[in-house]
Parts: structure tokens; sequence; C-alpha cells
């Protein structure tokens, strides 16, 4: 059981301010800078509160738009990932963290939706350092995100980011929830215009480089911009979501970046062990790009 009393623990009323954290995490991220990289199982003892959360509706009506939802009262499943993620940079950016921000690879992430908050809900959000463990590329480690309300847990995320800087090991075993799983190749198109990475970084707040232009993008190795993978989840959720009640469980793993702009095929597949599996892969099905899951828990 976490010890709560002995974490360090850091309150906001309102989002962090975005170009402090990022700055830190600039210069936290510079050739010979010396971080302690956290043994297995450990990510320092750290804790970041958001508390009194509300949505403003245009901001709501713009993400639906984005990620092809709709506008019911309820927000979208992925939505309170948004509050979530200045607090997530503010864990991220602190020293005792122990990886780099700057070159973390987000490979998946697991969100279980207790039930639907509505946008006259307010919440507070809780982002806490979860368990590291080995990769055969680095190292694997978990931000554990929770929303309450009134003391209640109404949605929980797990977001799984690689550090390729620490030494990967051959033997590590993949056991995330859907290593053994393959995107399902569907017939429906979708066309991601060049500046989806731009939108949704004006709503998330995240502004990494490689989701902006060509240019910048290009000094971190990619031949173009990359669409956001929790964009990407987004809008495969919403494309089911209206059909799946909740509380349910919704699995994620980022198999490839999406350049863009690109054509990509979205697909479903029902299987009776799995749940309702889901899958994004390029035009000519070559390439898979995000494989998921929901999975009903009532």
């Amino acid at each position: 059981m976490r010890d709560t009393a002995m974490s360090e623990v850091r309150i906001f009323t309102a989002a962090p301010a975005m170009a402090p954290l990022y700055a830190r995490a600039v210069r936290g991220s510079l050739p010979g800078r010396r971080r302690e990289v956290p043994a297995a199982g450990q990510a320092g003892d750290l804790e970041v509160r958001r508390v009194g959360v509300t949505t403003d509706i245009d901001h709501l009506a713009a993400y639906a738009r984005l990620t092809g939802g709709g506008l019911d009262g309820r927000l979208p499943g992925l939505y309170p990932h948004l509050a979530a993620f200045a607090p997530q940079l503010a864990l991220m950016t602190d020293a005792r963290f122990g990886f780099a921000v700057l070159g973390l690879v987000h490979v998946g992430t697991t969100v279980t939706v207790h039930r639907l908050l509505s946008r006259a809900d307010a919440y507070d959000v809780v982002v806490r350092t979860g368990r590291t463990r080995p990769h055969r590329h680095g190292r694997l480690v978990d931000l554990e995100t929770s929303v309450t309300i009134a003391g209640q847990t109404a949605w929980e995320e797990t977001t799984t980011l690689l550090s390729r800087a620490a030494g990967g090991d051959p033997r590590a075993v993949d056991t995330s929830p859907l290593a053994a799983l393959a995107a399902p190749a569907g017939q429906t198109r979708w066309a991601v215009p060049a500046h989806t990475g731009r939108a949704y970084a004006r709503l998330s707040g995240d502004r990494n480089p490689i989701h902006l232009s060509r240019l910048t993008a290009n000094a971190f190795g990619f031949p173009r911009a990359i669409a956001h993978g929790m964009w990407t989840a987004a809008r495969v959720l919403a494309a089911v979501e209206p059909d799946v009640p909740a509380p349910y469980r919704y699995d994620v793993a980022f198999r490839s970046p999406l350049l863009l702009p690109a054509e990509v095929r979205f697909g479903t597949r029902t299987d009776p062990d799995a749940g309702l599996l889901l899958g994004v892969v390029s035009a000519d099905g070559v390439r898979q790009h995000l494989v998921a899951r929901v999975q009903p828990l009532g």
C-alpha cells in the first residue's frame, strides 16, 4: 500500500503554467545532465494534484469536433486526460522523477471509466508515479492518474512511457495487455489533416515539437510531424463510445508513429475473449499505428 503521508505532494488550484514546465523539461534533458535511473518498481514517491477542475463548453466543443465525438452533456471518455496533462508534466519535470522528459515514448494507456462525467461536474485530478520495469529497448515507467468527484473515483488512467536512455534488457518480456493482439484492418478510411497535431496541441497543452510541423519534427528525426497518440486514441474511442455503456476499460497500445497528413483505415472486431478490438492501420494495411480494446465492466 502506498504511504501518502510520506509522498511529496504538490497541489494546484489551476492548471500549472506550461512554459516553465517545458523549460524545465529541456534543461533536464540536456546532454550531460545526470539522473539516477530508478530501480525496477521505483520512480520516486511523487504526487501532483489539481483540484476544482471545471469544464469550459467551448473547449469541450472544440475537442469533440477534432476527435469526431458528439456533445450530449457527458464528457468523452478520454477528455479528463486533458486536465491531467499539465499535472503529469509537472511530475515528470521534477528532478526526483528519474527520467529525462524529452525522448520519453508513449507506448500505451489504460483508462477505466467508472462513470461518465458530466460537463457540470467539478472534479479533482491526482497524478502519482507508478511502477518501473525493464524493456528490451530501455525501461518502462507508469504514471497513475485518478479523477475523483466528492472523494469518489470516477476515472483512472495508467500512462506507460518508455525511456530509451536507460539500458535495455533483451530478456524482458512484453506483459502489456495488448501485446499478443493485432490491429483489425477495417475498410473505414479517415483522412488526417496536416494541422491535426497543432490543433490537438492547442487543446491539450502538449506542444511537443514532434507534433507541430515538419521543421520541428525533423529536429527529432521524423520526416514530418506526427499525430499525438492520445488524439488517435480519442478518435478511435469516439467512433464506438455511444454504444459502450460505463463502466468500461479502454486499453491502447501505440505501435508506430502516424505521420501527418495521412490517410488511415479504422477497423473493429469482436473477440469472445478479448472484447471489442479496434485498430488504426496505414491506408495500404502494412503498418499498424494503434491497437485498442474496450471491455465493459458492468
